[in-house]
C-alpha cells in the first residue's frame, strides 16, 4: 500500500506544477493603439519604462514603474481554453500625487490592470488599463486604455 501512495502523491504534485514559458525579469513596454487616454498618461515615460515579472507557480508578481505599483495576478487556464498561455496582473496605490493635464491631483486610488498573452519566453502582448479615481476635482478622474507589448531587454 505504501508503495502505491507515494508515487501517486509525487505524480499529482508534479502534474499540478508545470513551468510557464514567460521569463522572469524586467520588460520594456511599448504602447500600441490607445483607445482612451483622458489622463494624458500615454506620453509619460514611467508608463512604458519597466515591468519586472516574477513567477511563483501559477502566481505572477510584478513591479511596475508607473506609480511604483506592486502587481499580482495569475496564469489563466490554458491551452485548452486559450491557444497561447495568458496571464493577468492587478495593482493599486492610494494617495498618489500626480499631474493630470494642467491639474495637480492627489488621487484617492490609482489602479492598473494588465491582461496579456505570452508570445515567447521574452515577449508578451495584451492590454493595459489604468484608472485614476478621486472625489475631486473631476479632471483627476480619468483612464488610459491601450494595447501593450512587453519585451525583455
Amino acid at each position: 500500500m505504501r508503495r502505491v501512495v507515494i508515487p501517486l502523491v509525487v505524480l499529482a504534485a508534479a502534474s499540478a506544477c508545470h513551468g510557464h514559458p514567460q521569463a522572469e525579469g524586467p520588460y520594456r513596454l511599448t504602447l500600441g493603439a490607445v483607445q482612451r487616454d483622458d489622463c494624458g498618461l500615454a506620453a509619460r515615460p514611467e508608463v512604458t519604462e519597466r515591468l519586472s515579472l516574477r513567477v511563483d507557480g501559477e502566481v505572477v508578481h510584478a513591479e511596475y514603474s508607473l506609480f511604483g505599483l506592486a502587481m499580482a495576478g495569475e496564469f489563466q487556464e490554458g491551452p485548452l481554453l486559450y491557444p497561447t498561455e495568458r496571464f493577468y496582473l492587478d495593482g493599486s496605490a492610494s494617495n498618489v500625487d500626480t499631474p493630470v493635464g494642467n491639474t495637480a491631483c492627489l488621487v484617492d486610488m490609482a489602479s492598473a490592470h494588465v491582461d496579456a498573452a505570452t508570445k515567447n519566453a521574452s515577449a508578451f502582448s495584451g492590454n493595459l488599463v489604468v484608472r485614476l479615481d478621486t472625489r475631486h476635482p473631476d479632471e483627476c478622474n480619468c483612464q488610459l486604455w491601450a494595447d501593450l507589448e512587453g519585451r525583455a531587454p
